[in-house]
């Protein structure tokens, strides 16, 4: 098996069933990834948002951002 490197636009990202990128679009499975980063005992929770470049973001406090 070689391992491939190569650039992909990512036009979007979403949550979704499983992990992929299909025509642009970045789908992540909460699921699966809340599962990967629970399993570092320093984190005792987690919760996902998407945050996208010009959106506001009420779930963080950055008075650069506000």
């Amino acid at each position: 098996m070689k391992l491939e490197l190569r650039r992909i636009n990512i036009k979007d990202i979403q949550l979704g069933n499983e992990t992929k990128v299909e025509n642009g679009v970045l789908t992540i499975n909460e699921e699966e990834l809340v599962n990967e980063l629970k399993k570092d005992e320093r984190v005792k929770d987690v919760k996902l948002d998407i945050a996208r470049p010009g959106e506001k973001n009420k779930n963080h406090s950055c008075k650069r951002c506000n």
